[in-house]
């Protein structure tokens, strides 16, 4: 099972290993207690972890904004009255259902596919499909 220490420090080690990029990372992210604040890296490029309740590593991802991204997997229901945050719109492919994220922001965009793809290789998180090895 990957922790969000065991995530920080493999993007770590790829930053040292292929260029030294600046990341700048994000405190763990509870899904449901902050539905009111502003995305962590709002408005940058960079990738993102999801984990479960248990803090298992679920799902890494990565985009050219971080904000708008999560914001489309997770959207406010003002219905609700507990105003949580919804689930995502493809729960079965992660799995399990997502309650935390942790994202780092990169300086440029074209870093953020790389380092998704060395992550994925190294954790294999099962709502990946590409770079899991069959």
């Amino acid at each position: 099972m990957a922790t969000m220490e065991d995530v920080q420090n493999i993007a770590n080690e790829y930053a040292v290993r292929y260029g030294n990029m600046n990341m700048h990372w994000s405190d763990p992210w509870d899904i449901q207690c902050n539905f009111d604040q502003t995305w962590p890296n709002n408005g940058r490029p960079g990738c993102y972890a999801i984990f479960d309740h248990d803090l298992e590593l679920i799902y890494i991802g990565k985009t050219n904004n971080l904000g708008k991204r999560l914001g489309d997997y997770f959207k406010v229901d003002p219905t609700d009255p507990t105003r949580k945050r919804g689930v995502p719109k493809i729960p079965e492919a992660w799995g399990a259902e997502p309650n935390f994220v942790l994202t780092v922001a990169l300086d440029n965009a074209y870093e953020a596919p790389s380092l998704e793809e060395y992550l994925i290789e190294k954790f294999q998180p099962l709502g990946n499909t590409i770079g899991i090895k069959t």
